[in-house]
């Protein structure tokens, strides 16, 4: 039975979107003058802040309950996106760096076996195959 006082916006907390959390973090990402008007121009996240900088890149600062949405988002940026905080996104977002070489490297597409540690830290990803 639902009790009376359940909402979404209380289940969902401060998801990115869906997909709550244990804990509570503060994420700053720097985007690059390429893409930083269409990062400031969009509401991503009800707790979203954005500074516009002088050199055209923009600082986006948010609070979300979990990091495993959020560093897909991240990802989808490629390059033009830097995180720099919290340092648990940082090495998430190194580690599939590292792993996205692995796969499309001078060897070209090649198979990646799951590595329990990123599963444990909840990614979920499945594995790639040549």
């Amino acid at each position: 039975m639902i009790p009376d006082d359940w909402t979404l916006e209380k289940s969902f907390g401060c998801a990115w979107r869906m997909m709550r959390g244990d804990r509570r973090y503060h994420v700053r990402i720097i985007f690059d003058r390429e893409f930083a008007r269409n990062v400031a121009d969009t509401l991503w996240h009800p707790t979203q802040t954005i500074e516009l900088l002088p050199d055209g890149q923009c600082e986006f600062k948010c609070r979300v309950d979990g990091l495993d949405e959020i560093v897909w988002w991240v990802l989808g940026y490629g390059p033009h996106a830097r995180v720099l905080e919290p340092a648990e996104l940082v090495k998430r977002i190194v580690h599939m760096a590292a792993r996205m070489q692995k796969v499309y490297g001078p060897d070209g597409p090649r198979r990646v076996r799951n590595d329990r540690a990123v599963l444990a830290a909840g990614s979920g990803e499945s594995e790639v195959l040549r």
